[in-house]
């Protein structure tokens, strides 16, 4: 390539997001100024200003699909690093806290059941809620080695299954 005077790019796209990678400045600067007018003559698509820019990936972070991506220098070669974006992080945080609310309540006292009341379980507690076999329950409760208190959260739940009380 190199000796046919072609630039050296590499081109990521994912519906009408894409990124393009170049070896060098000279070479981003090029095909940013051939990119932005091939889209504005043959599909007469306007690129944002803002959204667009040439980044150093070596020094600088960039933006794609809600992942801030850089490149680290690993053995002597560079390897992509990938992190969420600050605006996927924000999202997921407060998408997650409104969990947190719906969840605080249960439905019985008001609360909505959106999110089917999520309780977090062990997989021995969850087995020993479900299970209709003796032998089964023998040994999950003496594996989970239960005081009174527990033993009555575990019989409440096994009743919402429709399991007997233990």
């Amino acid at each position: 390539m190199k000796k046919k005077n072609l630039k050296e790019i590499w081109i990521v796209r994912y519906c009408d997001d894409f990124k393009i990678f170049c070896r060098d400045h000279k070479s981003a600067q090029k095909i940013y100024k051939a990119t932005r007018l091939w889209l504005k003559e043959r599909l007469d698509l306007e690129v944002s200003t803002e959204k667009s820019k040439i980044t150093n990936l070596r020094k600088n972070y960039t933006e794609f699909l809600g992942f801030k991506l850089k490149v680290k220098l690993k053995s002597n070669k560079y390897v992509c690093k990938s992190k969420m974006s600050d605006k996927a992080k924000r999202k997921t945080i407060i998408n997650l806290k409104n969990q947190i609310k719906i969840n605080t309540k249960p439905k019985s006292l008001g609360g909505t059941d959106e999110y089917k009341n999520l309780v977090w379980l062990t997989t021995h507690v969850h087995k020993l809620i479900h299970s209709t076999n003796l032998d089964t329950i023998a040994k999950y409760l003496n594996v989970l080695n239960l005081d009174k208190q527990g033993l009555k959260k575990v019989n409440s739940l096994r009743k919402l299954v429709g399991n007997s009380v233990i």
